[in-house]
């Protein structure tokens, strides 16, 4: 059993490898003429043990990304109130320049998903690497903390109904 399962996990690694490779390639050329939300460079306080940084370094990274661009679009304040998926493709590495893109997808009477790609220029040699992904969602809030109208949602998409390039920044459509 357990060789039929190896056998099997070599299989679907080997095709699910193929389509990241694809899925990075195709990702990262679209992100050519677009400004991300944050950029910063991982540091060495960022690192663990084996030198690689942290997974929830980039978590908060990708967060703060999402804030401003669900900022953005609700006219005010924003807070996380879920990460519906978050997928760890490749380790950021100490002197990585991390770009993180945010990108509204869906947005309702108080709250906004938001779509974030993570990508990692590597030190020396510039490649770029689509690193980490995820959706996160945020609710407008007001200056107390209690959700409010978002005020955007008659002229955003709504659930399911396709996506919102006005929250890439500078993106046009």
């Amino acid at each position: 059993h357990k060789f039929i399962w190896y056998i099997r996990l070599f299989i679907s690694s080997k095709y699910f490898n193929k389509k990241i490779t694809i899925m990075k390639n195709t990702l990262i050329k679209s992100f050519a003429n677009v400004e991300p939300a944050i950029r910063t460079v991982a540091m060495p306080a960022d690192a663990n043990a084996n030198g690689d940084i942290f997974g929830g370094w980039v978590l908060s990274q990708m967060d703060i990304a999402g804030g401003v661009v669900a900022s953005r679009c609700c006219l005010g304040r924003s807070a996380t109130v879920a990460i519906d998926s978050m997928v760890f493709y490749k380790p950021v590495f100490i002197g990585d320049l991390v770009s993180i893109y945010a990108k509204i997808i869906k947005v309702g009477s108080t709250s906004m998903s938001v779509q974030i790609d993570a990508i990692a220029r590597r030190g020396m040699t510039a490649e770029e690497v689509r690193v980490t992904e995820g959706k996160f969602v945020y609710v407008a809030i007001d200056n107390n903390g209690n959700v409010r109208d978002s005020n955007l949602s008659a002229s955003l998409p709504q659930s399911g109904s396709g996506s919102f390039n006005g929250g890439f920044i500078g993106a046009s459509d």
